[in-house]
């Protein structure tokens, strides 16, 4: 392309660390190519055949197979940051080391992110979805045979890495096989796994070590070989090892991947499938292009560039999707910051104040308080009286309010009350702001702008406990979620102008009024 500006050009050379040579070799339908799935009528095509099947055992499915990552992440954090204490008297760990075993599961889930986003656009999306369940499952197994630190961080940040490389493509797979009106909540779903992941933590610490003591023998007939936080580990790492075989059997490939890369025997075979499991009349295949070049009812590219991921960084931070990017990467900051932040502040919390519960139950409590935060995104982003920009905007605009009733100036039972509201506030902005992620770029590098968003996001679950042990208490903490959040509701009002709810999904980067999005004025925003 031309010569671009020396911003974007430092933009794209910051996100472009990873070793691009793993993403630049040919590729058919990459990034560069804004039309090979050319294009808008097999597009339309293939939107129509999914609105068609509609919602059955097919997505239903690849729901478990998808929401699996998100239980994985939440169960490995609620076991890790369980059991640091347990670590940290066994090996004689300072409060440092003790908050890094923690912190470094966060800084792979970002080097994951950024790496998912160029294997998803490139080999796949349920290929980095398979990868990632093998890492997270076999490294969540080896932490439990650490012997030292330094093994101990190794093992948790690869396995941080394989969530990271999990996300991305998760999120744009369920975008990409649901009826545009399920889209929504079918992803507000899928993130509803994170909090069924902490239950899931929640009960082997209940069965394990309900006090977290380090237990070495349990007070069940079943036996406990070796000290109770290595059996945690192992417990957190089943569901991967389950579930990798599932998605091995049921979790089938995007259509609209396969049709961007002209893998049209594969497209046919998976939208098949989805009819024949959702028990509707199966219709009849898709046309092929033919083999001597001459066009069929779909027309086929003249020419097949490669993917570059250098090209896709360069589309994101350029041109009209330029400001939605930098807008999102602030909301995913937030996101994470306000979520995990509070995860690591409220059992603090609820142990100052509810002195003679079992840890166990203090942490199966916390896990639950989200779950109607998780059912009202679902309805939320299946109705049609409001669009994805207002949603986000009016969510963060009270997370910020009901965050100051936590202020210590306020009597203590606002501070119970708005600890419960805030939880389930912040899951549904959360889930808000993932959905119109997944929903807002083009195909072409949807995975690789999910990743990239969900990478800044991780900058924020870093940084929020460090911050709020640096801080001066509590009422700084939630004085920075009110700015952050009050900020998103700013910038979401006025710089967000792409609406995508009940939209066909974009391929390309064309000019508005050729993605099938319509602006704000004009639709649900």
């Amino acid at each position: 392309s031309s010569t671009r500006d020396p911003v974007l050009s430092s933009i794209c050379s910051l996100f472009a660390f990873i070793p691009i040579t793993l993403f630049e070799e040919d590729m058919v339908g990459g990034a560069s190519d804004c039309t090979s799935l050319s294009s808008k009528p097999l597009q339309a095509a293939i939107e129509k055949r999914i609105n068609a099947a509609g919602f059955g055992l097919y997505q239903i499915l690849s729901l478990v197979c998808t929401g699996g990552i998100m239980m994985s992440e939440g169960s490995e954090m609620s076991i890790m940051s369980s059991i640091t204490e347990i670590v940290g008297e066994e090996w004689q760990l300072n409060s440092f080391m003790r908050g890094f075993l923690v912190s470094i599961v966060y800084v792979g889930f970002g080097v994951g992110n950024m790496c998912s986003g160029a294997l998803g656009d490139r080999y796949g999306r349920r290929p980095t979805i398979l990868l990632a369940y093998l890492i997270i499952g076999s490294f969540g197994f080896l932490t439990a045979v650490a012997t030292n630190t330094v093994m101990m961080v190794a093992f948790r940040f690869v396995c941080g890495v394989g969530c990271g490389i999990g996300f991305a493509a998760v999120y744009t797979l369920i975008t990409e096989i649901c009826p545009v009106e399920l889209r929504g909540p079918l992803c507000a779903a899928m993130i509803g796994f994170m909090p069924l992941g902490e239950t899931y933590a929640a009960l082997g610490v209940l069965f394990i070590d309900k006090d977290l003591a380090g237990l070495t023998h349990l007070k069940y007939p079943l036996p406990l070989p070796g000290a109770s936080w290595r059996r945690l580990c192992e417990w957190s790492a089943v569901p991967s090892t389950i579930l990798v075989l599932a998605c091995s059997m049921f979790l089938k490939e995007s259509p609209y991947f396969l049709a961007r890369n002209k893998r049209y025997e594969e497209l046919n075979k998976v939208l098949t499938s989805m009819e024949y499991w959702n028990g509707v009349p199966i219709q009849d295949d898709m046309p092929i292009p033919e083999a001597d070049g001459q066009q069929s009812d779909v027309s086929k590219t003249e020419s097949e560039p490669s993917f570059s991921y250098q090209a896709a960084l360069a589309k994101i931070f350029g041109g009209r999707l330029f400001t939605t990017t930098l807008v999102l990467f602030f909301a995913h900051f937030t996101k994470d910051f306000s979520y995990f932040g509070c995860n690591y502040v409220f059992p603090q919390y609820f142990t100052a104040i509810t002195d003679n519960i079992a840890v166990g139950i203090e942490l199966l409590i916390v896990s639950f308080i989200s779950l109607p935060g998780v059912a009202f995104a679902v309805w939320l982003t299946q109705w049609d009286g409001i669009g994805h920009i207002r949603s986000l905007k009016y969510v963060s605009l009270t997370c910020g309010f009901v965050a100051i009733s936590l202020l210590s100036f306020l009597a203590e039972v606002f501070h119970e009350v708005g600890a419960c509201l805030i939880k389930n506030l912040i899951i549904i902005y959360f889930i808000v702001t993932v959905v119109y992620t997944a929903e807002v770029f083009p195909t072409s590098m949807r995975n690789t702008a999910v990743g990239i968003c969900t990478a800044c996001g991780r900058v924020g679950s870093i940084s929020a406990p460090l911050v709020f042990e640096l801080i001066s208490g509590f009422d700084s903490f939630w004085a920075l979620i009110i700015a952050f959040m009050w900020i998103i509701s700013a910038l979401a009002g006025t710089m967000l102008t792409i609406e995508t709810k009940g939209k066909a999904l974009t391929d390309d980067d064309s000019p508005k009024d050729e993605m099938g999005y319509q602006s704000m004025g004009k639709s649900l925003a």
